[in-house]
């Protein structure tokens, strides 16, 4: 049985085949590279953003206390 990489050898051996597939090998590492980075830098500015946004949307408990307080106080005036 022949090997599939003696039996292919002869479309691979060429040097512009060679450098096509390096070439293409480095240009989807980079591709791959920016797909991770924008997935995560997007990822952590959603989550940035969606944090802010639950601050904004949570109730201040401080505030309740406070106001339960001025009742308190003054139901015992």
């Amino acid at each position: 049985m022949v090997s599939i990489y003696v039996h292919h050898a002869e479309y691979i051996d060429s040097p512009a085949r060679l450098k096509a597939l390096n070439a293409l090998s480095l240009a989807y590492s980079i591709f791959l590279q920016g797909m991770i980075f924008s997935t995560f830098s997007r990822y952590l500015l959603l989550s940035r953003r969606l944090l802010t946004k639950l601050k904004r949307l949570k109730p201040d408990n401080n505030m309740n206390i406070y106001k339960l307080s001025l009742l308190n106080n003054a139901s015992r005036k």
